[in-house]
């Protein structure tokens, strides 16, 4: 059985985070790990919750504020899964995400990342609507959302996530 590591990048949004890390946590993949990195959060409600948080399976680290990239990079880094799922810190999972994306990757060795349909919700709801997947497409913008699972073994070829995009694709 392949380990699933989860990574939360979190900066300022302990609002939202409890949320995020218990959807991880919930799901129907039994080999799940949570990796919430707090990229330099200066919020009080946001440091006090990653100083109390006692969540199982999961580990919290601290940086410096160096971007979103930087903060999964950092986590990838010290994860010990065969899987990388990104999260943001105010997204949510459906309990069965990882199972499913879990087995189209172990199915198809030929597929690098996998992805769904996605819902907003907020202040915006309904359906992400996203372009269809192009190569073209993906140079240009973001028609893939953070959320898509792929392989740590791959992470590893391409060198990570580029930190230079602080806030980009």
């Amino acid at each position: 059985m392949k380990k699933v590591s989860i990574v939360i990048p979190c900066f300022n949004a302990g609002e939202y985070l409890a949320e995020a890390v218990n959807s991880a946590l919930a799901q129907s993949w039994p080999d799940v790990e949570v990796l919430v990195v707090d990229d330099g959060s200066d919020d009080p409600a946001t440091l006090r919750l990653l100083a109390e948080a006692s969540w199982p399976r999961t580990r919290v680290l601290r940086r410096k504020n160096a971007g979103p990239a930087a903060a999964r990079n950092l986590a990838i880094a010290h994860a010990t899964g065969d899987y990388i799922l990104p999260l943001d810190a105010d997204d949510v999972l459906e309990p069965t995400y990882v199972e499913k994306a879990v087995a189209m990757l172990d199915a198809r060795p030929d597929v690098g990342i996998v992805y769904c349909k996605a819902m907003k919700f907020g202040a915006e709801r309904g359906p992400w609507k996203l372009p269809a997947y192009a190569l073209s497409e993906l140079v240009i913008g973001n028609v893939i959302f953070v959320s898509a699972m792929f392989r740590r073994s791959d992470w590893e070829l391409v060198g990570g996530f580029d930190e230079e995009l602080r806030y980009g694709v």
